[in-house]
């Protein structure tokens, strides 16, 4: 409509055209009208005119006037029109004559800008004015009504928000992407004693953080040195969570996310009552740990799904049956049918045989039972329901009182038969009775001590149920690998969080975006078992350990959590077994028409010093994981990698040099890392490795006896 008016209205123009003219004007969907250059109307269409109609109904309810339609002809002066909205107050009060001889002034001299007005039944209008080729004005105006109160819904939500996150539990900063603090709630400005000041909005978020550490709270060090770090966590937020320990002794988890319009968003929350219970928590289960392995009887704990929760030494040692198959989480029915398979239970059908036995553990009846076992020993059994679900076992060895009520019949039986001889031989008699009272009494002492064992032990049972059933939640979300290490107490605490050298392996598949872009998801979720499985079965082989995997990325420790000797070439290893074992997969992935490849980065723990290892997560979910230069190095020398290239750190490389065979792909400049980063990417292992490989072989050591090069 903005061409509009370029169109000049001539005496000669066909009807035809004036006709096509109007529906157009009529059907624009702003409002319009055309003055001359004597402020008389040349045209104006059905949406002005609509603009100043107003009901029947609303002109009595509100007293409200109605424009006369012959005020909008062709021909009439636009002042008329102008006069009669000003004498009927739509211009608000003041001189009529004035008000109109400003709107005239705008008529004739048109700014070309728009503005707004606001009508008096409540309506908002933009309007433009501007001047036609031909002479005269274009005055266009369109309703804004709707946008205007979505404005006003808007500033009212804001409001709302800021109330929100001023009320929030957690403590909330937001910084732009020049590091400007650009809102800052009351919880985030009580966790620290600076000047409210520094955290207005429009401060350099930097100049808070300088506060804090020429203050101490960052510890000792080179102030400049200590607040870069932090600039660098909010140029580049991990979107990882960390936790933080302050002066006076609370802890935050932090995180930082980087926001959909730019900057970052910084949550922090108080974890100190956690921090604390976590502490209480492994006194604990340390505690409930030596009692149960110290407890006279047996004792295996079921969950409700008939898993094993908690079964301590004393169980494991009364059965000849491989010890996984007593490990938390596994399938107690396991056990019973290797029981039953194995002739424990004597003959029969093993399934009704394990039923019997599995029926007895989702209904446990309290009441006590003997069993005898293949190797003649007598056992008391006796299960009850646990407070918690499920069902706890406990078993008390019996055979000595068993042997001693055997004895005493066989010594009553042995008194019947010298009742039938004759009264001479009654001193034989006599013998054998004391020889029964004396077996009668121990019989008493050793039932009267398994009586006592038996109140002990139910009693401290019951007392441990609730423990045993926090410890389940708490490893059930753990490792298989990490919660052998706990359960069996044969290392220092693998999962608390220390510095240690460590050997990093990153690797993806080259390709895998675009082919997700055009694979159905069922195709990509095959190619990802595939790849999972095959990586998964080397990993293992090779003695890492799994730190995450996100879609075709794999991040891998070596060293960590159980030290593994000559990690750097273990690692290197296993990069080179991957990279054969995936060359072969990839074929048969190109033969389905889907272009997928391998890259791997390779650096150690010493890229930067040490990295922290141990236990990130939250109590309901606790994960293995290492923070460190070394392994964003090689995520980043994994990004680099070529198809088939499997890209090695110089720290690592001068450990392994000898052992295998690199060439230079040039200094990479790599993102997070201020100095370019020489790399190589390594062809296979050299003779000297093969012969390391050979005596690590016969040390018992795992290794590849292959010689692995670059395809």
């Amino acid at each position: 409509m903005a061409r509009l008016q370029d169109v000049t209205l001539e005496d000669h123009r066909p009807n035809g055209a004036d006709v096509q003219l109007q529906v157009a004007l009529d059907n624009m969907p702003g409002a319009l009208v055309y003055t001359d250059e004597d402020l008389n109307i040349v045209i104006c269409n059905d949406r002005f005119k609509e603009m100043y109609r107003v009901p029947e109904e609303l002109l009595q309810a509100k007293e409200m006037y109605r424009v006369p339609e012959e005020l909008l002809q062709a021909g009439r002066p636009y002042s008329d029109f102008l006069r009669y909205l000003a004498e009927h107050g739509y211009y608000g009060e003041g001189d009529v004559d004035a008000l109109v001889a400003r709107r005239v002034d705008s008529l004739r001299n048109p700014s070309g800008r728009s503005f707004e007005d606001h009508a008096p039944d409540g309506r908002w209008y933009r309007i433009v004015r501007r001047r036609a080729a031909g002479g005269g004005t274009v005055t266009v105006m369109t309703d804004i009504t709707d946008q205007k109160q979505a404005e006003q819904d808007l500033a009212k939500k804001e409001a709302q928000l800021r109330v929100a996150l001023g009320n929030m539990p957690g403590a909330l900063v937001y910084t732009d992407k020049d590091l400007n603090v650009v809102f800052c709630n009351d919880r985030f400005k009580e966790m620290y004693d600076a000047p409210p000041d520094l955290l207005q909005p429009g401060r350099p978020y930097p100049d808070f953080l300088r506060y804090l550490a020429v203050n101490g709270y960052y510890g000792t060090g080179d102030v400049d040195v200590l607040v870069a770090e932090r600039v660098e966590s909010l140029r580049n937020p991990s979107g990882r969570s960390f936790e933080d320990r302050m002066p006076d002794g609370r802890w935050l988890r932090i995180r930082r996310r980087r926001a959909a319009a730019g900057g970052a968003v910084t949550v922090m929350t108080d974890i100190t009552e956690q921090k604390q219970a976590e502490q209480s928590l492994a006194e604990k289960e340390a505690q409930l740990h030596v009692a149960l392995d110290n407890m006279p009887g047996a004792l295996v704990y079921t969950d409700e799904d008939l898993n094993i929760v908690v079964c301590n030494e004393r169980f494991k040692d009364m059965y000849r049956a491989p010890r996984e198959l007593l490990q938390p989480g596994r399938f107690y029915p396991d056990f019973l049918r290797y029981l039953a398979v194995n002739g424990y239970y004597g003959t029969g059908d093993v399934d009704v045989l394990v039923a019997e036995r599995v029926e007895s553990l989702r209904n446990p009846s309290g009441r006590s039972f003997e069993d005898h076992t293949p190797d003649g020993r007598w056992l008391r059994i006796r299960r009850r329901r646990a407070a918690a679900g499920g069902a706890v076992t406990v078993m008390t060895d019996i055979t000595e009182q068993k042997q001693a009520e055997r004895e005493l019949v066989e010594a009553k039986q042995r008194t019947e038969e010298a009742n039938k001889l004759v009264i001479e031989k009654n001193r034989v008699l006599e013998g054998l009775y004391a020889e029964i009272q004396d077996k009668n009494r121990q019989v008493e002492e050793q039932a009267a001590q398994l009586a006592e064992w038996n109140t002990t032990l139910e009693s401290r049972v019951a007392e441990q149920v609730s423990q045993i059933g926090r410890y389940s939640r708490l490893t059930r979300f753990l490792s298989p690998k990490i919660s052998d290490l706990i359960m069996s107490g044969e290392t220092d605490d693998p999962l608390k969080t220390r510095r240690a050298e460590i050997t990093v392996v990153y690797v993806d598949l080259r390709g895998f975006t675009g082919f997700t872009e055009t694979a159905e998801p069922e195709e990509v979720m095959s190619v990802l078992r595939q790849y999972h499985a095959e990586l998964g079965r080397l990993v293992v082989e090779y003695d890492g350990t799994i730190e995450h995997i996100a879609g075709d990325g794999m991040m891998v420790l070596f060293n960590a959590p159980m030290p593994v000797e000559n990690h750097e070439l273990q690692a290197i290893r296993m990069a080179l077994a991957m990279r054969e074992s995936l060359t072969a997969l990839s074929l048969s992935w190109r033969k389905r028409g889907h272009e997928l490849g391998f890259g791997a980065g390779i650096a150690a723990g010493i890229a930067g010093g040490y990295v922290t290892i141990g236990t990130i997560g939250f109590e309901q979910r606790l994960d293995y994981g290492a923070i460190g230069p070394a392994c964003n190095l090689a995520a980043r020398l994994c990004g680099e990698a070529k198809d088939k290239q499997i890209l090695i750190a110089p720290r690592v490389l001068s450990k392994v040099e000898a052992h295998i065979e690199v060439e230079p792909v040039g200094d990479l400049v790599l993102k997070g890392f201020q100095r370019p980063v020489p790399a190589h990417n390594i062809l296979g292992i050299s003779r000297a490795g093969l012969e390391q490989s050979t005596s690590m072989n016969r040390d018992g050591a795992s290794v590849t006896s292959t010689v692995e090069q670059s395809p």
